[in-house]
């Protein structure tokens, strides 16, 4: 049976009333931690009522030294710095690395889209008051479009936020429901002068009339609603629900359903949540619509609580804080009140003294006299009159200052907050180790404002990821931050095969054009949510110098490789040109473009082996050198003594000497030259006759002389025989 929207409404203001009843002690103390953190001399909310009001009744001083705004402002700012950063990890279902490093992307653009400063409301308001909210909701990126966005919104006053008391989770992501509501005048909408009037009540009433004759109560009511459900499962794995087998109407397709149950390897009845909302203007509903998801996009940044005797109560850092600077106020101003009046201190003079100058010296608190005129005898001028003196003035009680010294010991006990926090330091913890020490050990009495703010940007983190398939579900190109900081287009596109790809027409020598460079499919795949609390990107930047710079220092020949990263880090003028630069110097090697270590081995290997050959050639270089110059030197000495003994016997007989000649030459060419002479001697004789047949014929007869004749046929081996040596031969 379907609910009708007086159900819907009575069910509501049931639930408000309820948790607003629940909460009364919790709110008031909210408002009194702010008063506390915004407490000046003009408003006195550092006071307690009855003191204030009584010094100012009787003029006495009523000082406030506002100590509890540093001490929470050392927490709030300390947040920022070190502000809880989405982290997405891939789980399965078709999700990468990739995929998960493209949609922590898009979660932090969306943080950057107002996120950022709805984080610094929250937790302002969970330190100063005692809890602080932020809501998540989708709005149309514009007023020509149909496409939604994902925006995370502050919510300045926790007091406007109703939330399911019975939660069991610390970051409330198990409530059943929620509100977000304000008082709005009649006159600030025109519809809202026609709706009914009822009973009287202010914000902070939980009665079931929500409207008056002048206010109107507008809420928005948030909740989860269970629904019946079968889950089937396939031979493959694969799950499907019932509720999604639908035909092209929207309605259930029957003949599917029953073809996938015949085919189901498991069936089981299952329990669906789903998120309804609702806008209820006094006892209306004006709006409604099903959300994605199932958790109610309202998340709190808790801080302590504790419920006690049916009522709930928190605490945030002011509430350790009020006792320990009233008695700091106190004392200050008790001192001022004596210490201040010193210089009014009254005279003791006579009567007689006084007489025909009392005028001036009523006046001498109030003004300064070059001189004071006093009666120095009686009016009988017998009685010297002595003169005027001023009474003891009064001093500091010593117990003032040792009391303002245990309250101010009792607010860093309260606080937990070493001096340290706040730059001062003993003459024994000089050194930066030793503060830095006192300063951790300070963060962790206030640890469970960071703990708890981590735990409640990990649930928007968790909301974020089940709605970017709802509202990402169009083809669009968005840039996202990556984590160093650097831009990256992305294509959405529900329709890719992959969670996540590189797109084809991508042209990375114009990366100035508007094309995606990576394609993302927010259909596909399951994530897992974490939050980092390190420090936000620009402090690690400036760690990440410091600690690279160190190293530079300790190990020089790493600058060349580090060089390049350690610039880009920085935010300096004109920083691109050196890392360009830098980056020119960095070995092959140290970017992974060079050889492999294997490679460099035997790279290393061969040119040892090269040098050892080159070292081996040139030794035998060098000893085929001096080889050949010691044959050259002996041939030397051989001609020089042949040619000596030839001399010697060429006097004697000089025929007798060419035998000998050829002999040794024979032995020094290892071969007979015999064949070389005879063939010398028949090229000199065809030499010959070729001159003889170029003289003129007539010169020869002229002479008496016979023609040429030709030369004998001689065998080439065959050697001319000395006449004087026929008989020898």
């Amino acid at each position: 049976m379907s609910e009708s929207d007086d159900d819907i409404i009575t069910e509501a203001k049931k639930r408000f009333s309820d948790a607003y009843s629940f909460e009364t002690t919790a709110r008031n103390n909210y408002d009194k931690s702010l008063k506390m953190y915004f407490a000046t001399s003009e408003n006195g909310w550092a006071w307690a009522d009855a003191d204030r009001q009584s010094r100012i009744d009787t003029g006495r001083p009523c000082l406030t030294t506002n100590r509890v705004r540093i001490h929470c402002l050392q927490i709030i700012n300390a947040g920022r710095q070190s502000k809880p950063a989405i982290k997405i990890r891939a789980t399965g279902g078709g999700a990468s690395y990739d995929s998960a490093q493209i949609l922590e992307g898009l979660v932090r653009e969306i943080e950057n889209r107002g996120g950022q400063d709805a984080y610094d409301c929250a937790m302002f308001n969970q330190v100063a008051g005692n809890i602080g909210y932020v809501r998540l909701l989708a709005k149309y990126a514009d007023d020509d479009s149909f496409s939604q966005d994902i925006f995370i919104e502050r919510i300045a006053n926790s007091k406007n936020v109703l939330l399911d008391h019975n939660i069991q989770m610390q970051d409330g992501s198990d409530a059943k429901w929620g509100f977000i509501f304000k008082d709005e005048p009649r006159d600030s909408n025109p519809e809202y002068k026609d709706m009914n009037g009822g009973a009287t009540f202010d914000v902070d009433d939980n009665s079931n009339s929500w409207t008056t004759a002048e206010y109107i109560r507008v809420a928005e009511y948030y909740r989860i609603i269970t629904v019946k459900d079968k889950l089937y499962a396939s031979q493959d794995g694969t799950t499907i629900k019932r509720s999604q087998i639908v035909g092209e109407d929207g309605k259930p397709d029957k003949a599917a359903i029953k073809l996938v149950e015949q085919h189901a390897t498991k069936t089981r009845n299952i329990d669906v949540k789903k998120l309804e909302w609702f806008t209820i203007v006094g006892n209306e509903i004006t709006d409604r619509k099903e959300l994605p998801g199932s958790i109610v996009p309202i998340v709190r940044f808790a801080s302590e609580e504790s419920i006690i005797n049916g009522q709930l109560d928190r605490y945030s850092h002011i509430s350790w804080l009020t006792d320990p600077t009233r008695m700091i106020n106190l004392f200050n101003s008790n001192a001022v009140e004596t210490l201040g009046y010193a210089s009014k201190t009254q005279w003791l003079i006579s009567a007689a003294a006084l007489e025909g100058h009392k005028g001036q010296w009523d006046n001498s608190a109030n003004e300064t006299f070059p001189y004071m005129i006093y009666n120095d005898f009686d009016e009988t001028g017998s009685r010297e009159i002595h003169p005027p003196i001023r009474a003891p003035q009064p001093e500091y009680p010593e117990g003032y200052g040792q009391a303002l010294k245990q309250a101010e010991q009792d607010l860093t006990f309260a606080s937990g907050q070493e001096p340290a926090s706040f730059g001062n330091s003993d003459v024994a913890e000089r050194s930066g180790k030793a503060i830095d020490a006192r300063v951790r050990e300070s963060n962790k009495s206030t640890a469970h404002f960071v703990t708890r703010m981590s735990q409640a940007v990990r649930l928007v983190g968790r909301i974020i990821i089940s709605w970017i398939p709802v509202y990402y579900d169009v083809q669009k190109t968005i840039s996202i931050l990556q984590m160093d900081g650097s831009p990256l287009m992305v294509g959405i596109d529900p329709s890719q095969p992959n969670a996540h790809s590189i797109n084809p027409e991508f042209d990375e020598n114009y990366p100035a054009q508007e094309i995606a460079e990576v394609l993302y499919n927010p259909l596909i795949g399951k994530y897992a949510v974490i939050s980092d609390t390190s420090e936000d990107l620009p402090t690690r930047r400036m760690e990440g110098v410091k600690a690279l710079s160190q190293i530079a220092q300790e190990i020089p020949e790493a600058w060349p490789v580090m060089a390049d990263q350690v610039v880009s880090m920085m935010d300096i003028p004109d920083g691109d040109i050196l890392i360009k630069r830098f980056r020119r110097m960095v070995p092959k090697q140290a970017t992974g473009e060079g050889p492999s270590p294997a490679d460099q081995q035997m790279q290393q290997a061969l040119a040892q082996t090269n040098k050892t050959m080159n070292d081996l050639h040139q030794a035998y270089t060098e000893l085929k050198s001096k080889t050949l110059v010691d044959l050259d030197q002996k041939k030397i000495d051989w001609f020089k003594a042949i040619s000596e003994r030839l001399a010697i016997l060429g006097k004697i007989d000089p025929m007798g000497t060419m035998p000998l000649a050829r002999e040794e030459i024979s032995q020094e060419l290892q071969s007979p030259v015999n064949p070389f002479i005879a063939a010398h001697a028949i090229e000199n004789q065809i030499l010959q006759q070729a001159l003889g047949q170029i003289q003129p014929q007539g010169d020869q007869t002229a002479n008496g002389g016979s023609p040429p004749m030709a030369p004998e046929q001689t065998d080439p081996n065959e050697v001319p025989i000395n006449p004087n040596q026929q008989g020898q031969a």
